[in-house]
């Protein structure tokens, strides 16, 4: 999806009318780019926005937006995409992508669109989609149709197990005593 394609997403998201301030807020955009991305839908029928600047998502939009998901690209040429622009795909020392993900839906209570999932996370929405849509085929989260993730008992399970793997200081200082060299004894 285009930047067009996730402004349409936003205010379909919205109950199909929007103003621009939040889709500006929604997609970390500043007021006049989000404005200047509405008033091109508009122009070409995609929303109808009025002087009150509340974009009303039309049949024409809706059209765009199934074509939208049903050409959406896989996660490797999102990330082969991401590359070739220069943008390396977020990685943490502790934890996985996934664990990431699983544990940001956790800290917003269990739940998380999306878009909130790509803005907490510094993804792009594509990368963000494909990576929770990865986690809902493996049942650790529950991805509803208007893209709301919701956290599974699997993926708490998997937050648990990733949360122990992660070794504490104390754990990590005797690892290190324990790899320093022991003098060598004669017999």
């Amino acid at each position: 999806m285009g930047v067009d394609d996730e402004a349409l997403e936003i205010i379909r998201i919205e109950g199909g009318k929007a103003h621009v301030h939040q889709v500006a807020n929604l997609m970390s955009f500043s007021f006049d780019y989000a404005r200047s991305v509405l008033y091109s839908l508009g122009r070409r029928d995609f929303i109808d926005i009025g002087k009150d600047e509340v974009a009303i998502l039309t049949d024409k939009g809706r059209e765009r937006l199934e074509k939208a998901k049903h050409k959406s690209p896989s996660l490797a040429e999102i990330e082969k995409a991401e590359t070739n622009r220069g943008l390396k795909p977020y990685k943490s020392t502790n934890m996985g992508v996934d664990d990431e993900i699983l544990e940001v839906i956790r800290t917003e209570g269990g739940k998380a669109h999306v878009h909130r999932v790509a803005n907490l996370m510094s993804f792009s929405f594509d990368y963000a989609r494909s990576v929770l849509f990865s986690l809902g085929r493996r049942d650790f989260i529950d991805i509803w149709a208007d893209e709301i993730a919701i956290l599974t008992d699997k993926g708490k399970e998997r937050l648990e197990k990733a949360k122990h793997k992660s070794p504490t200081l104390d754990e990590i200082e005797k690892a290190e005593e324990n790899r320093r060299m022991k003098p060598y004894r004669e017999m």
